[in-house]
């Protein structure tokens, strides 16, 4: 929109500045389609997963997550589980 971004609106630019506010695409039309999935998976996939193996406990130490390699996800590699047995120490 050259009117809010100026001539230069068809180049990237990550340091620009828009005019009036800031650009986002966490809420509004630019939410991610896919956030209210996650969110109703979570409610219905993790009470039946903890209902299913309420022994569940994590397989390795949990200062042995791996975090993932990424600025823009705060997350874990992978996160190995026993479903039953004895926690790991």
């Amino acid at each position: 929109d050259p009117d809010r971004y100026g001539d230069d609106a068809a180049s990237f630019d990550a340091t620009r500045c828009p005019v009036g506010g800031h650009t986002s695409f966490g809420h509004g039309p630019h939410a991610c389609p896919g956030a209210q999935l996650a969110r109703l998976e979570a409610v219905t996939a993790l009470p039946a997963l903890l209902a299913r193996f309420p022994g569940i406990h994590l397989a390795v130490p949990d200062d042995a997550l791996e975090r993932f390699p990424s600025l823009m996800l705060n997350g874990r590699v992978d996160v190995p589980v026993r479903l039953g047995g004895r926690p790991v120490d």
